[in-house]
């Protein structure tokens, strides 16, 4: 707020004044504390403050002395000025700044040459309060609407990411089916949708994970996991796509990485997996190289090279925005949401570590990712993966309640190669008759489903085990809803895992021989929320 809209416009009172004028002039203006007062040639000389006028009055004789002589001797001639285009804030700092304004009541507004009126100081202090009270108020009003906003875009890409992810587990997982079991030709074809799959639902989580990141709520699990495993996986990842691109994709693990260490295994994959992809797009000849070392300090070193078109250095400060390309060539060219590098550097961030860029136009670039470990000493950690080979072990009995025929028609096709019969529920009402009559070793149940959802189906059958003392069955959430408030719900409704659609084979088989072990931990949480 401008001082000037709280000045009292007074005109000064002359310095022959005699004191009866001032009593008069103080008595029609109650609420002033301080007089402005000028000379012969109309100059400010200073002020009569009300507090030290009543005293002079007060004393011996003093009404008798100043009632009918000047006012000269009661003048205050070390006075506090502002200019009149100050702020209140700005008025109160230097008010604050000015050494030895002791006990001045207030202050005198001048521009460059004329006087403008008086301020009470308690009143510039008023105003302060309450422009702070109204910005912390706006504050608060506008921190609610954003969050309210990004709430709303939060349900709305959660809406929009299970209507995307219905259809595309279709498309997915009969590509995924087709792929195993079609002629030459249609293996291309398949490898074409399942690749053009994948892209629409890397598009998707990137959004969801953008969702997280804005509402404070990417959250990280933290477990022990093995360096030469988690490259592994990312070298085989993306090792057919670079072969057909007609680059190398080269790893190299020093011995010194070849540890065990605390992290959560599936951000930092997601991470790498991010630079590595940006690096096979942006890179037409040569290779992209993986490089990893662990040095004395125990600080993992990644390094991601490419021979790629490069990074200006006008745009290698905005590379890890959120829906960056370098122009609209390269958006053109190369595609892509401009997500990936953001997200892995706040992944990388929240891990407690640092990425860092060197790059040159038409040499490549180099991302390298430090980040600080604790390295573990469980044995056999990678040798003792789960893997799928195991499902030949054993014959499974799986009830899945799934009310859309095309993923039930998926369900079938996936695991129809292995040692698994499946019966199916068009709903959870459906689900809980049928888990009833007949035995099972495990329910994959999905959450939106007419009659009866999910979550209130799995509660039930948890109710009627925990009154039966029956044994609880795993059960696993196969759903198109993949946000983390949504596998937070599961969990707490008595469900064994959340396996989120688009549905991966290997996903979906690792997991199913995981709920086996699970569900004994789940039966003690049942149990002691009965």
């Amino acid at each position: 707020m401008p001082l000037r809209n709280i000045i009292n416009k007074i005109t000064p009172i002359s310095e022959d004044a005699t004191g009866e004028e001032v009593q008069n002039f103080f008595t029609k203006n109650i609420s002033l504390r301080a007089i402005p007062i000028k000379d012969k040639k109309n100059n400010i000389i200073g002020i009569i403050e009300r507090s030290s006028f009543l005293r002079a009055l007060s004393g011996v004789f003093g009404r008798d002395i100043y009632s009918k002589r000047p006012i000269k001797p009661l003048i205050n001639g070390d006075f506090l000025h502002l200019d009149v285009n100050d702020t209140i804030e700005l008025s109160a700092r230097k008010i604050t700044d000015t050494k030895d304004f002791g006990n001045s009541c207030c202050v005198l507004v001048f521009d460059a040459h004329n006087f403008h009126g008086i301020i009470d100081i308690n009143d510039i202090y008023k105003k302060l309060a309450e422009e702070a009270i109204n910005k912390a108020n706006a504050l608060q009003i506008a921190k609610e609407h954003l969050q309210n906003a990004l709430e709303s875009k939060s349900r709305f890409l959660a809406t929009v990411s299970h209507e995307i992810r219905t259809p595309l587990n279709g498309i997915i997982g009969m590509a995924q089916a087709l792929l195993k079991n079609g002629d030459t030709q249609s293996k291309f074809m398949s490898q074409t949708i399942l690749d053009s799959g994948q892209i629409l639902k890397r598009v998707v989580d990137d959004l969801l994970d953008m969702s997280k990141i804005e509402n404070g709520k990417f959250d990280f699990a933290f477990s022990t996991v093995n360096c030469h495993k988690i490259l592994n996986d990312i070298h085989n990842t993306y090792h057919e796509n670079a072969k057909e691109k007609g680059i190398n994709l080269i790893l190299n693990i020093d011995e010194s990485a070849n540890i065990d260490f605390k992290t959560d295994e599936i951000r930092l994959k997601q991470a790498i997996l991010n630079i590595v992809s940006n690096g096979i797009k942006f890179t037409q000849v040569g290779s992209v190289t993986i490089n990893a070392v662990v040095n004395s300090d125990e600080i993992l070193e990644i390094r991601i090279i490419d021979t790629g078109i490069g990074i200006s250095d006008n745009f290698k400060t905005k590379i890890f925005d959120a829906f960056e390309q370098e122009d609209n060539s390269n958006s053109r060219g190369f595609g892509g949401s401009g997500l990936g590098l953001s997200i892995a550097k706040n992944i990388i961030n929240k891990l407690g570590g640092k990425i860092y860029l060197d790059s040159k136009i038409g040499h490549g670039t180099i991302f390298t990712v430090l980040l600080p470990i604790e390295i573990t000493k469980e044995e056999n950690l990678y040798e003792n993966q789960i893997h799928i080979a195991a499902m030949e072990q054993e014959h499974i009995k799986i009830l899945a309640a799934e009310d859309n025929q095309t993923n039930q028609n998926v369900l079938k096709t996936l695991l129809s190669e292995f040692p698994i019969e499946i019966t199916f529920a068009n709903n959870g009402q459906e689900a809980i008759e049928i888990w009833k009559t007949m035995p099972f070793d495990l329910i994959l149940m999905d959450l939106q489903m007419p009659i009866m959802d999910g979550i209130s189906a799995v509660k039930k059958i948890r109710e009627i085990e925990i009154i039966n003392k029956l044994t609880p069955i795993p059960i696993l959430a196969l759903s198109a809803n993949a946000m983390d408030n949504h596998r937070e719900e599961t969990m707490k409704s008595g469900f064994n895992g959340h396996i989120a659609k688009p549905i991966m084979i290997e996903e979906l088989l690792e997991a199913i021989i995981n709920s086996q072990n699970n569900c004994e931990q789940q039966q003690e949480y049942i149990y002691s929320n009965a």
